[in-house]
C-alpha cells in the first residue's frame, strides 16, 4: 500500500494530530468530523477515570487516531464503509505508528459502527471495549455532522455495567439521536454487557429520577 503520515522523530510513533491528521488528508476522510468525535470520545473516556498510566495515555491516543480516521473507507465506498477504514488501516505503510497501534486503531475504526458481534474474540480487554464504547457513542452523536451542545452528556461505571447520562432536555431536541443511542444499547445486549441511558436533569419525571438514583448519578 501507499505510505501514510508521517515519521515519528528518533523513532518513537508519532502523537496526537500530526499523524492522525496527515493520514486523514492522504485518504480523503474529514478531518474536522473526525476531530468533534475524537474530542468527544476521549472525554467520555476520561470520564471513567482510568487514569494516567503508560496503558491508558496508549487508550487514549489510539481512541483519538481512530476518531479521527473512521470514515476514510468512504473513499472506497459508502456501503460497510467501516470495514473499508479498518482494512486501509491494517494495510497502509504508516510511518509513525508501531505495528501494534496500527492494529488497534484498525481494530477500533472496525468496531465503530454495524454489529459488536464481529469484535467478538477479536477484543478481550476491558479497556479496549470501553475505548469501542466511547468511539460508537461519539459517532452516534455526531452523526448529523453539526457541532452539538455535548456538554451534559457523561459516562459512568455502574453496579451492573456502564450508564450513559444525558440531560432530558437534550435528549429532546435531538430525537433521531435518542433512538440511535436505545438502539446502541440493545446491541451492547447482545454481548451480555450493559449499558444504559439514564435521563438526569432539572425537568426529569419521577419514573427518571428513580432510574438516576437506582444507578447512582444524582
Amino acid at each position: 500500500g501507499g505510505v501514510l503520515g508521517p515519521q515519528g522523530g528518533g523513532g518513537e510513533p508519532a502523537r496526537g494530530h500530526g499523524a492522525s491528521g496527515e493520514v486523514t488528508r492522504s485518504c480523503g476522510g474529514e478531518r474536522g468530523q473526525g476531530g468533534g468525535v475524537g474530542r468527544l470520545a476521549v472525554e467520555l473516556l476520561g470520564q471513567i477515570g482510568k487514569g494516567d498510566d503508560d496503558a491508558s495515555v496508549e487508550i487514549a491516543h489510539r481512541l483519538e487516531w481512530a476518531a479521527m480516521l473512521h470514515e476514510i473507507g468512504l473513499s472506497i465506498s459508502h456501503a460497510a464503509y467501516h470495514k473499508h477504514s479498518a482494512y486501509i488501516l491494517s494495510n497502509a505503510d504508516m510511518p509513525g505508528f508501531s505495528k501494534m497501534d496500527q492494529a488497534k486503531v484498525a481494530l477500533l475504526a472496525l468496531g465503530h459502527a454495524g454489529k459488536l458481534s464481529k469484535l467478538a474474540g477479536l477484543v478481550d480487554d476491558p479497556t479496549e471495549w470501553l475505548a469501542v464504547l466511547c468511539l460508537r457513542i461519539a459517532v452516534l452523536v455526531h452523526r448529523r455532522r453539526i457541532d452539538l451542545d455535548v456538554s451534559r452528556l457523561a459516562l459512568k461505571v455502574t453496579a451492573r455495567g456502564y450508564a450513559l447520562r444525558a440531560d432530558p432536555a437534550w435528549l429532546g431536541d435531538h430525537p433521531l439521536t435518542e433512538f440511535s443511542l436505545r438502539q446502541e444499547i440493545v446491541e451492547w445486549a447482545k454481548l451480555g454487557m450493559v449499558v444504559e441511558l439514564a435521563c438526569v436533569g432539572s425537568h426529569r419525571g419521577a419514573g427518571e429520577r428513580e432510574q438516576a438514583n437506582r444507578l447512582g448519578l444524582l
